[in-house]
């Protein structure tokens, strides 16, 4: 049996899926409803949602109601049924005495998955996936692991939701947190993420919150307005019973074998208002007060209504019943108010200082005036309020100063019983000591918390204890200054750039008036951080320097060493590339001396890239695989990742060959996995490879990450694209619009310049103005007076595809001017260094000149050559378009075997956008054959080897390996799929599928799994 924490009865749920509330033997006379009542609506909406969620799609459900009106009933009867359709269920609570823990329902239900899932499953994905979680488990971390950084702020949000995929692997699971409403701002970033992350999950969502707590300014407000955003999110709002369920209601509760008079159930309705809590409240005080009489196995009233006082309020009906208790029992039940919703006997015993079976008895009556329940496994003796109403009834009738009292009283017992451990409970400390008004132990745990908060990457929790912990500290400059820059530090990894800026300023300011160099530079490189957060490059680039001029006369140390990283980082964003290689030759320098290898690595990347880009290809690489060497020998993994980032990208835009580049990223998004470790710039990573891959399911399945980050809005473009191609343009334009914008609006010209990318959304809609309106912010990037200062241009590895739609818009418009501008861009010469999109790019400007002349001999020859740089770069669309333009041509010139060739070209391009399922993109390429009477392939054909790569071999059979992986190329695995069944490396996996089509001469997966039907 497994017992259902905190509800508002405990509940075990037996084999057959049958509920019942945790005693040693039922007491028939227990005023409980036996069954739900007025809910039966509401119950069939959860059982729908979680008929669909066994289909395999994630859902979200919202159970909204008032206080005592029957949400945690629901959730509750909910629950057994899930249970009893053989899902797995893991729950969690939200209390107010644990809002500041981190995580707090998730850690819960990671323990509660711990203890209901076999060890080896979930042990699995912990390290499979999933290896921060262990940060929530003290007990394994083996010692405490500090954060490195706030771009590893969503690392616990993947761990999370890769630990509940694969739970919900084998059967579907249900997430049921209770009182949201109770959140801490951790579990609330959590949640949209795990909704996004799951949809295409057996997970189902389950939620309850109360909707008279949510004012105007309820961090909660915003995170439902998100989730009902989602078709998949269904809300279940409860409504008081009406008359009607409520005389039911009195009826199953009280056993009667009638319906109760319309009198008393009038009574009733005029002061409950159909809120089922309220209405048990009542008719249990009623019970106590000898208003009802147990007889004939019923609850029977003597009295007329006329002479029974009905109370007026929950407060007043659980006041009277806490009065019936004996004062024992009565301090025992408001010592336990002051713990929490939940407690432990022992705790309440020590706190309470009474003999032990004096408060034995005390418990054992609140049980039996069903105040509060035993809750778990019944030997750990911990018990919980049966509703959170009842606890806040009891704390109402507290006076200040003695709630004061206990507080403190509580908060010394666990910090006794916690010794040398209290991080494991700083949250709850930090509470009573604050409700206590000890402010010193107060400010202490504070700080504790914010720290622990920061190890599990919860920077906003962190940022709410220390704004506390500022507001307790004395008038000290140096504990001032100190609590200032962590909590500085704490808003700028969370992302709050405005308030980390405000606040580090504030600490310079009393660091400076202390002399304390140390503490002054660390606020400036804050600062600077901060203001290239923002965007702000001139105004890290001030405060950089000046961070470096602070930190001078230190000669070294960690402190003048991220000051030089970071001015390095701002150098490179501004495009100052001589002050990148001076500010990071100095950070590598310090950072040896010193060990900062966080910021060596960064500082060591930067340099290696723009020295490979610069010309010096081999030394540059080389530093930038020491940088990841070193990350990787140090167990920095964001560190590791950002080297990885830059080593894939100076790759590519060195026009290395393409499995060279994919290694790379493979490598990248390996690595991270292996942690569970998921950020902006790895998720865009992940879901260009899902593009280039056509695996467009996944692509879907990974747009999910919330920040609004330059790195996101690279994501959103993909995202935008590859939802045009499935659906059509409609909104998706606009989506891909307000990703630019906010490209733009970062500062950054490089980064701006690879905004471009609309314009093949543009194309592919067919609004040719719009391709060359958007095309048009490459143009003028390449002609800003500093373009020269490095040859960024012709490393940008979108300039050349998009050069491609922006000559095809102004062809179809007749701009003749565009035409003259986009060609002379192109062909005005070559680099030494350059991706292969950039030479395609110029290839196919050449070949528009050729054919605009007349010379298409030469135009079908040289877009031959555009096709085989293209398909090295990956670009599909660019492909397929240049592919089309081909046939074009060919039927144009009419010799013979032309109309053949064309065809095939057309063949060339369907497999992929068929893999990608980009049905209406389908369907414009089947309305393009049509207009020129070309028969579209209903199978993927094989195309002629002079049109698929050069040194193309003629067929020849497979090696055994060879033909393994092609059969599972067959059942449409991708190479991370083949590389995980064979237990090889990506790069392998990818290598052998690429002499199985140099083998057999085809060009797609398509036509392997084609070939493999065909042979058996």
């Amino acid at each position: 049996m497994v017992a259902y924490p905190c509800c508002e009865n405990a509940l075990t749920v037996s084999s057959a899926g049958q509920v019942r509330p945790v005693i040693a033997e039922r007491n028939e006379r227990r005023l409980v409803a036996p069954e739900l009542v007025g809910r039966e609506v509401d119950l069939e909406t959860l059982e729908a949602a979680l008929a669909g969620t066994a289909a395999g799609n994630g859902r979200v459900l919202l159970i909204a109601g008032d206080a005592g009106i029957g949400k945690t009933a629901l959730l509750r009867s909910f629950v057994a049924r899930a249970r009893s359709a053989r899902a797995a269920v893991l729950v969690g609570e939200c209390s107010e005495t644990g809002a500041a823990r981190p995580f707090g329902p998730f850690v819960e239900i990671l323990g509660s998955a711990l203890a209901t899932y076999p060890r080896d499953v979930v042990e699995k994905s912990l390290q499979s996936h999933a290896r921060e979680l262990v940060r929530f488990l003290p007990e394994r971390s083996g010692g405490r692991i500090e954060p490195s950084g706030g771009t590893e702020r969503f690392q616990s949000h993947e761990s999370f939701a890769m630990l509940f995929a694969d739970l919900a692997r084998s059967k579907p699971l249900v997430l049921a947190v209770d009182d949201v409403h109770f959140a801490d701002p951790a579990t609330l970033e959590l949640l949209p993420y795990l909704a996004r992350r799951l949809r295409d999950d057996p997970v189902l969502i389950v939620l309850t919150h109360r909707a008279d707590e949510l004012h105007r300014l309820h961090a909660l407000r915003s995170v439902l307005a998100e989730l009902e955003r989602s078709p998949r999110t269904t809300v279940v709002r409860l409504r008081p019973l009406d008359s009607a369920q409520t005389s039911d209601m009195v009826q199953a509760t009280l056993g009667l074998s009638h319906p109760p008079t319309s009198e008393f159930r009038r009574a009733l309705d005029e002061v409950c208002e159909g809120n089922p809590f309220f209405i048990e409240e009542v008719l249990k005080t009623l019970a106590e007060r000898g208003d009802l009489v147990y007889r004939n196995g019923a609850w029977q009233r003597d009295k007329d209504v006329g002479d029974i006082a009905i109370p007026d309020s929950v407060s007043g009906a659980v006041e009277q019943r806490v009065h019936a208790l004996a004062a024992d029992g009565q301090r025992a039940l408001r010592v336990a108010a002051v713990i929490g919703r939940r407690f432990d006997f022992d705790l309440l015993q020590q706190v309470c200082e009474l003999p032990e079976r004096t408060v034995l008895d005390a418990v054992t009556a609140a049980r039996e005036a069903q105040l509060i329940v035993g809750i778990g496994d019944p030997r750990r003796d911990q018990f919980a309020f049966r509703h959170a109403l009842t606890r806040e009834a009891v704390l109402a009738g507290l006076l200040q100063r003695e709630q004061r009292s206990l507080h403190g009283a509580v908060g010394a017992e666990l910090e006794r019983r916690a010794g040398s451990g209290a991080a494991a409970a700083a949250d709850a400390l930090a509470y009573h000591f604050d409700e206590a008004g000890d402010v010193e132990r107060a400010l202490r745990y504070h700080v504790l918390a914010a720290t622990e908060a920061s190890r599990v990457f919860a920077f906003t929790a962190a940022v709410s204890h220390l704004e506390r912990a500022c507001t307790l500290a004395p008038v000290d400059p140096a504990i001032l200054a100190a609590l200032r820059l962590q909590l500085a530090q704490a808003a700028r990894f969370g992302h709050e750039f405005r308030r980390g800026l405000e606040v580090a300023d504030m600490a310079r300011e009393l660091y400076v008036s202390l002399g304390d160099a140390v503490g002054a530079t660390t606020a400036l490189t804050c600062m600077a951080n901060c203001h290239m957060g923002s965007g702000h490059f001139e105004d890290a680039a001030r405060y950089a320097d000046e961070a470096v001029r602070t930190g001078a006369p230190l000669g070294g140390g960690p402190e003048l060493t991220e000051a030089f990283r970071t001015s390095t980082a701002v150098a490179w964003f501004e495009r100052d590339y001589a002050r990148v290689h001076d500010k990071g030759e100095e950070a590598i320098r310090l950072g040896r001396e010193c060990g900062a290898f966080n910021d060596l690595v960064q500082a060591m990347t930067l340099v290696g890239t723009i020295t490979a880009l610069e010309g010096r290809v081999d030394e540059g690489l080389a530093r930038i695989r020491e940088a990841v060497a070193i990350a990787l020998e140090k167990n920095i993994l964001e560190a590791a990742d950002f080297a990885l980032i830059y080593l894939g990208l100076a790759l590519s835009h060195l026009g290395a060959p393409r499995l060279e580049r994919r290694a790379a990223f493979d490598e990248r998004v390996r690595r991270c996995r292996e942690r569970g470790y998921r950020n902006d710039a790895t998720l865009w990573t992940e879901i260009e490879l899902a593009f280039v891959d056509g695996d467009w399911d996944a692509l879907f399945a990974l747009a999910t990450d919330p920040q609004e980050t330059i790195w996101s809005n690279f994501s959103a473009l993909i995202v935008s694209f590859a939802g045009a191609a499935r659906e059509g343009p409609k909104g998706f334009l606009e989506r891909a619009k307000d990703a630019r914008r906010r490209i733009l609006a970062s500062g950054l010209p490089h980064w701006a310049s690879e905004a471009s990318p609309t314009a093949t959304l543009f194309w592919l809609a067919g609004d040719a103005p719009a391709t060359l309106e958007q095309a048009e912010v490459l143009a003028a990037y390449a002609a800003r007076p500093d373009a020269s200062r490095f040859p960024y241009w012709a490393n940008n590895r979108y300039v050349g595809p998009v050069a491609i739609f922006a000559l095809l818009a102004a062809e179809r418009l007749g701009d003749t001017a565009a035409i003259e501008r986009w060609t002379a861009l192109m062909c005005r010469g070559e680099f030494a260094h350059e991706p292969h999109t950039f030479t395609a790019g110029r290839v196919f400007a050449h070949a528009r000149r050729a054919a605009r002349d007349g010379r298409l001999d030469d135009a079908l020859t040289l877009l031959a050559e555009v096709e085989l740089l293209l398909a090295e770069g990956e670009l599909p669309f660019a492909l397929t378009v240049t592919r089309l333009e081909r046939a074009d041509l060919l039927l144009r010139r009419g010799s013979s075997g032309d109309r053949a060739a064309a065809g095939e070209e057309l063949a060339a391009a369907v497999p992929y956008w068929e893999r990608a399922k980009a049905k209406w993109y389908l369907a414009q390429l089947r309305r393009w054959a049509a207009r020129r009477k070309l028969a579209f392939p209903s199978a993927p054909v094989q195309r002629s080897a002079r049109n698929v790569t050069r040194g193309a071999r003629p067929a020849s059979p497979l090696s055994r390996r060879e033909r393994e992986v092609a059969e599972l190329v067959a059942e449409g695995m991708t190479n991370a799929e083949i590389a995980d069944r064979l237990t090889i490396t990506v790069r392998t996996a990818e290598g052998h599928v690429e002499h199985i089509r140099n083998k057999l001469g085809f060009h797609s997966r398509v036509q392997i799994g084609t070939w493999v039907a065909g042979t058996g």
